[in-house]
């Protein structure tokens, strides 16, 4: 669900190593960085995605499509730029991912199917730590680079069947998936200048775990729109597929979402969310943090030419990250953004729909006896999406 853009030189990190930019270097705790599979209009409305009236597409509550009479297909692109500060050093890299990808089947007048491909955890990242070493009666200059490619997604297949015009309730199962691949380079520069033949080795692990998840939606005196979903998961298996890695097993996540959105004119739309989460435990250094991601935002209503409208968006979130090692300060993430969209057709049940969302945001964290003041990082977030429905 990720491609790497640039990996640039950066400053003191982990034990005096100098680090090599990824998409965020707090990936580099246990499975990574959560990334939410939210479509345009949620990321701008403070990225729950639960609960919010009219047409969106997540992978949160499976309740969310109830009333979609159009079969049709829907995509998120998401392209990142992260600048980060540790020790004074400042640095930067830019990636984009894909963090929605679903088809929509209304089966009948009350059940409406769907399946989607998501992202859930980026394990993209990478460290450069430059020594001196002697060996014999020489000293060479030894630069070590480590660096990870993947993360993990999750598919689901869902439906959702409204028991009246106001009441739905939806069901979900699937599959967290992904690949990561860690790689460690070795390379030596002797005092004349040589270099010799660098030493590389590549460890790769494939990811699998069933997830299941339930859902609701209920609409209160036709202003107030209430969700609630859970999402439960087996044990998380890593399985080796390089010679020298190891099967590994990780614990189950656990994710409890609740949002809401209330029409506070016939203009003007409000909303907010909370998720908790619990994600797959680790063992060694990096631990389990449980997780609250809180949302919520503005959307205008009031721009509408003939059969379009265009909506405009504010927004903003807070969330706690999920690993840290011991002795670390846990981290956190927040971001304000804005954005606008465009619908053709019912704004409740469009035939196409365009969003854009910019968000600007920053983690924080990771600060320890040996890395005081810890990691800053800043970040441009922009998400598009597209959603396309016929008859």
């Amino acid at each position: 669900m990720n491609s790497k853009n640039s990996l640039m030189a950066g400053a003191l990190l982990l034990l005096s190593a100098t680090p090599l930019t990824a998409q965020s270097l707090f990936s580099t705790r246990g499975l990574g960085v959560p990334m939410p599979a939210v479509d345009a209009r949620a990321a701008a409305l403070g990225g729950i995605g639960v609960g919010l009236i009219g047409f969106h597409t997540s992978l949160t509550n499976p309740a969310e499509l109830a009333g979609v009479t159009r079969r049709g297909v829907t995509a998120a692109l998401q392209p990142v730029t992260t600048s980060f500060d540790v020790a004074g050093a400042e640095d930067g890299t830019a990636g984009t991912r894909f963090p929605l990808i679903g088809v929509v089947y209304p089966a009948s007048d009350r059940i409406v199917a769907s399946l989607g491909f998501g992202s859930f955890l980026e394990q993209s990242w990478g460290i450069l730590t430059q020594s001196s070493q002697v060996i014999g009666d020489r000293t060479y200059e030894v630069s070590d680079l480590q660096s990870s490619r993947g993360g993990i997604a999750q598919a689901r297949v869902s439906a959702v069947y409204s028991f009246s015009p106001t009441f739905a309730v939806g069901a979900a199962a699937g599959l967290l998936t992904g690949n990561v691949t860690r790689t460690v380079v070795r390379s030596f520069v002797d005092s004349t200048g040589i270099l010799l033949r660098p030493f590389e080795q590549d460890l790769s692990w494939r990811y699998s775990a069933p997830i299941a998840s339930v859902g609701m939606r209920l609409d209160v005196a036709g202003r107030v729109r209430l969700g609630a979903s859970a999402l439960v998961g087996g044990k998380l298996k890593a399985h080796g597929t390089s010679d020298d890695a190891d099967d590994r097993v990780y614990g189950a996540p656990l994710e409890l979402s609740a949002g809401a959105s209330a029409r506070l004119t016939s203009l003007v739309l409000g909303t907010i969310g909370a998720v908790w989460s619990r994600m797959p435990e680790t063992e060694g250094a990096a631990l389990t943090q449980e997780t609250l991601r809180v949302g919520g935002g503005i959307e205008y209503q009031g721009l509408r030419f003939g059969e379009r409208t265009f909506p405009l968006r504010l927004g903003g979130h807070w969330s706690e990250l999920p690993y840290h090692a011991a002795g670390e300060e846990a981290p956190a993430e927040w971001g304000l953004g804005g954005g606008f969209g465009f619908r053709l057709g019912d704004p409740m049940d469009p035939a196409a729909v365009a969003d854009v969302a910019i968000e600007r945001g920053g983690r924080s964290g990771l600060g320890s006896a040996d890395l005081e003041g810890g990691l800053e990082e800043s970040l441009w977030r922009f998400t598009l999406s597209l959603s396309l429905f016929a008859r």
